[in-house]
């Protein structure tokens, strides 16, 4: 009897320690194994040699992540050797328990998606992306969905030339204080709809050289932003807006809104526009011809008296926006007047991160430089974003001042 108990304690003691280190879970997916160890540390990493594929892009797509089941364990995530993978689709959806990943050896060279990335992750409180090069990304929509605890997002070295959706992006990040969305190329984005819904904490978006071309849902971008004091959109750009629809409703903090890159032509829908915007107190449009873009009153229809909002416009076509439909009911003043500073230094100011760098270039971050005379303009091989002095996107420099990548520049 004695034995079979010596017996007894000798198994238990060597099987109990091996259960206490047991991995969670793990699997196959592709030519990569994945594991989440005792400590909720997901490691994605060959199977075999230095290089690993994730499952196909379809596959992945069709369902949710090979580790989907155990979400809920999932504390750290890391990458190891070399990862590559065709989707980055749903990858940490609902991780509710996540709080941070380390994508050093992560390659989505071939990836188009990255929907619903980090969709619900409420634990997350930091992210680095800097390593993933987004260049062939066509879906950005939900990717931060629900992150409700994470404070600021970094996404200024992203590439998304081939982007077509961006809407939900940061939806209900409701701690977010910082976003870097500043270098992002928007000319194919079409869905930007409920992008920053609900981010209440954050004061300053700088969206200073979007350029949007197709016809764009803009329902809700900024919806419920009721810390948001300002949007840089000095030279913001839209060639065929198709609805506003409560664009900026509940933005209480929002003084002030540079309108003049939207097309009131293209518009169709600007209901409750600015309901909840009762701290507006000046416009700046800043086309030299009110008629360039024609602004319809719907637009500004839920503003209660409209009269006592400031519009500043250049100099020599105060009479004519007194004068022309949309424009003529607000208080129409030169730009050139607003006291004591300009609508320009206000803008560069708050277009400031935390660390102080200004982000308002896509191409680069250049000191502000006073205006220098030229007789051709060269980019070193770069495409060259410029504009007027009054905000208006030109194809090439003309005679004059120009802005060309966020410097000033005399052409003779």
């Amino acid at each position: 009897m004695k034995r079979i108990i010596v017996f007894i304690v000798v198994v238990f003691s060597v099987i109990l320690p091996l259960r206490c280190f047991a991995n969670i879970a793990e699997g196959i997916s592709g030519s990569c194994k994945w594991v989440i160890d005792d400590n909720g540390v997901l490691t994605v990493s060959p199977s075999k040699g230095k290089k690993g594929y994730l499952e196909k892009w379809e596959d992945w797509r069709s369902g949710n992540s090979p580790w989907y089941k155990y979400r809920s364990q999932i504390i750290h995530a890391k990458f190891e050797k070399q990862i590559y993978t065709q989707t980055c689709y749903a990858m940490f959806r609902d991780c509710q328990s996540l709080e941070t990943v380390d994508f050093g050896q992560l390659n989505i060279d071939e990836t188009q998606s990255m929907e619903y990335m980090f969709y619900g992750c409420k634990s997350l409180k930091e992210i680095d992306m800097s390593t993933l090069n987004t260049y062939n990304v066509v879906y950005m929509n939900h990717m931060f969905t629900n992150c409700t605890s994470i404070k600021s997002i970094d996404l200024s070295t992203f590439e998304t030339f081939k982007v077509v959706t961006l809407q939900y992006m940061f939806y209900n990040c409701e701690s977010l204080e910082f976003v870097d969305v500043s270098r992002f190329w928007t000319i194919w984005v079409q869905e930007t709809d409920y992008m920053f819904f609900n981010c209440k904490k954050l004061k300053n978006i700088n969206l200073h050289f979007w350029n949007l071309r197709e016809d764009l849902n803009m329902e809700s971008m900024f919806g419920n932003c009721v810390s948001l004091q300002n949007i840089d959109m000095k030279y913001f750009a839209t060639d065929c807006l198709g609805t506003m629809k409560n664009a900026f409703r509940n933005c209480h903090s929002l003084e002030s809104l540079n309108l003049t890159a939207f097309d009131g032509y293209a518009g169709t829908d600007f209901d409750g526009l600015f309901i909840g915007c009762e701290s507006l107190k000046k416009f700046y449009a800043l086309n030299e011809d009110p008629y360039v873009w024609t602004i319809r009153e719907e637009m500004f229809k839920t503003i209660k008296d409209p009269g006592k909002i400031i519009l500043y416009v250049p100099r020599t076509s105060v009479e004519l926006y007194k004068n022309a439909p949309g424009w003529s009911i607000f208080d129409v003043r030169a730009v050139e007047d607003e006291p004591n500073e300009s609508a320009d230094n206000n803008e560069n100011k708050q277009s400031e991160n935390p660390e102080g760098k200004t982000t308002d270039n896509p191409d680069d971050k250049p000191a502000e430089s006073p205006i220098t005379g030229i007789d051709a303009i060269t980019t070193g091989g770069k495409s060259s974003v410029v504009y007027t002095l009054s905000g208006k996107r030109l194809v090439a420099p003309r005679k004059g001042v120009n802005i060309i990548n966020g410097k000033k520049y005399f052409v003779k």
